[in-house]
């Protein structure tokens, strides 16, 4: 399976409560956690430059689409510029939102029922089942850049996404 973020997997024998992870000096909030119940936006990192993510028991694929539910919603209430509409601009506009950020080697991740002809043809492009139905994802080949996931086994996942607002183009239907 694809990522929204870059993973790191190692099981542990006994999982955390939660995790302490460093953010770049130059990034700046909001910074999308799991809780022990769901994933909530942080405005700021602590004085020592990190944010707490809580271990969440929740299959990948789940962790993964309520994060991008969460990031059209966030980006649609602070205006990044990040969603639009699934036509040939809206594609262009995710593309060139990416691009502003120097991002300019992307991969897209579709889920079902998107029109695939939509995709620019030289472009990698992946159907996923964590991307909800008619949307489309672009994220930048290297996903570190969007954030990270650290897979506990057994389900048990804490992600960070630090980048949500440079680094996601999303396409997604208007009624969304």
């Amino acid at each position: 399976m694809n990522s929204l973020a870059q993973v790191f997997s190692k099981p542990y024998p006994k999982t955390p409560v939660f995790i302490e992870v460093p953010v770049q000096e130059d990034l700046e909030g909001p910074f999308l956690v799991t809780s022990s119940k769901a994933q909530i936006w942080v405005e700021n990192k602590f004085p020592s430059g990190i944010v707490r993510s809580a271990i969440l028991r929740v299959p990948r694929e789940f962790l993964f689409r309520s994060c991008l539910e969460k990031i059209c919603e966030k980006s649609r209430d602070l205006a990044w510029g990040s969603v639009q509409p699934p036509t040939p601009q809206g594609v262009r506009d995710a593309l060139a939102h990416l691009a502003y950020y120097g991002l300019l080697e992307v991969e897209i991740y579709f889920g079902e029922g998107f029109d695939q002809d939509l995709l620019p043809e030289s472009l990698p492009s992946f159907e996923e089942v964590w991307v909800p139905t008619g949307w489309a994802v672009i994220l930048p080949k290297d996903k570190s850049f969007v954030g990270t996931l650290f897979d506990f086994g057994q389900e048990r996942n804490s992600i960070v996404i630090h980048n949500a607002s440079r680094g996601v183009g999303l396409v997604v239907p208007e009624s969304v």
